[in-house]
């Protein structure tokens, strides 16, 4: 069953750092592939990210098998589970999933034309993706450091947003 999601910040929760990242680059161009189904205007650089996956260990985190400490399943010596969150947990599911359909459809190359391609049209999108549409991955800053509000960061809007892009799929 599908799991409610939001943008990824758990920073107040944890008390250190703990969010997506997101925003306009500074170095790359607006590749035209995703200039259609942006919410954004008056630049022409690349957004990011493009997709969302999971990544709150709080939330609804990543069990991880690793080393000799899978005699217990993803249980560690003493019983406990330890959920992983972050994009280290999030990016292979990704790649595993990107494995399946290279399995399916031999080698596709750069697969965010395709992905975008599928967000231009409502119906293929909203059968494609999951619209994250609350939380955010805004973050502490220090007045005068560019920041407004105490934040920095952006909000989940309904669309493609710089929290969780397209949504996940």
């Amino acid at each position: 069953q599908y799991i409610p999601e939001t943008g990824w910040n758990d920073t107040v929760a944890s008390g250190t750092l703990s969010s997506s990242g997101g925003g306009v680059s500074q170095v790359y161009a607006l590749p035209s592939w995703q200039l259609a189904p942006s919410n954004y205007t008056g630049t022409m650089m690349r957004f990011v990210p493009d997709v969302s996956f999971s990544a709150s260990a709080d939330h609804d985190g990543y069990l991880v098998c690793s080393g000799g400490n899978c005699n217990n399943g993803f249980r560690s010596t003493n019983g406990s589970l330890t959920p992983y969150g972050g994009t280290s947990a999030s990016t292979p599911s990704f790649a595993g999933l990107v494995t399946l359909l290279v399995q399916k459809y031999g080698k596709l190359g750069n697969l965010n034309p395709a992905i975008y391609g599928l967000a231009k049209n409502a119906s293929t999108y909203a059968s494609v993706f999951h619209d994250v549409t609350t939380g955010s991955n805004k973050q502490p800053c220090t007045a005068g450091t560019g920041c407004s509000g105490g934040f920095v960061g952006y909000t989940a809007t309904p669309g493609y947003d710089l929290v969780t892009g397209l949504g996940s799929i």
